[in-house]
């Protein structure tokens, strides 16, 4: 393949931004900090003010600079507080899926974990932008465990994505020379209380 080298490389490795593994009797979150830069404001700017030798406008460019740079180291480690509470608030919420896997995935909106740890929708969005946890199942962006859902004939509800994973392993158990209709998929998941159009299974 002579011309491979000049092809688009559409593969990337994703780096986990945070863990959760079971430690002993608990679950345990560990955030990934290592491409994440140690910012300090360099006190060569705080001894120019303390020393008194600036002009005025000189030492409000100066402090103004170093207001920015707080700024930022603040907004990092808020950025990593986030990802942390936002993790924590998944293990309690997506528990059958760090216990079960994806078949113990459940309904779980970006709203309703903004009500829970009290903040607003887009922060909950911006944090998870490109971010991926490392769980005992396998890596998953962290939007995977944002999903709507379906209600069971109890009242429980399901989320699509185990219902997909159940679909599949129905598919897959079918005859091949007799595969399933639509219809007798709707029956084989009403069977599982789940309720489902035969247009949506399609």
């Amino acid at each position: 393949a002579p011309g491979r080298r000049f092809s688009m490389d559409v593969n990337h490795s994703v780096s986990p931004d945070a863990k959760v593994e079971w430690i002993g009797d608990e679950w345990v979150i560990s955030l990934t900090n290592d491409f994440i830069p140690k910012l300090r404001i360099n006190k060569t700017y705080k001894e120019l003010i303390a020393k008194g030798k600036l002009e005025a406008k000189e030492k409000e460019y100066v402090r103004n600079q170093m207001r920015s740079g707080k700024f930022l180291i603040n907004a990092i480690e808020q950025r990593q507080n986030t990802i942390e509470r936002i993790t924590r608030k998944l293990i309690e919420r997506q528990g059958g899926f760090f216990e079960e896997g994806v078949s113990g995935l459940k309904p779980l909106t970006m709203a309703e974990m903004a009500d829970e740890i009290e903040v607003h929708e887009t922060t909950i969005s911006r944090a998870i932008a490109n971010k991926y946890l490392d769980t005992p199942h396998g890596v998953f962006p962290f939007k995977y465990f944002f999903t709507p859902g379906y209600s069971g004939k109890d009242g429980d509800t399901v989320s699509n994505t185990s219902v997909k994973e159940i679909i599949g392993s129905i598919i897959e158990g079918e005859d091949d020379a007799k595969p399933l209709s639509d219809r007798k998929i709707v029956d084989i998941l009403a069977e599982k209380d789940i309720s489902l159009a035969r247009r949506t299974v399609a």
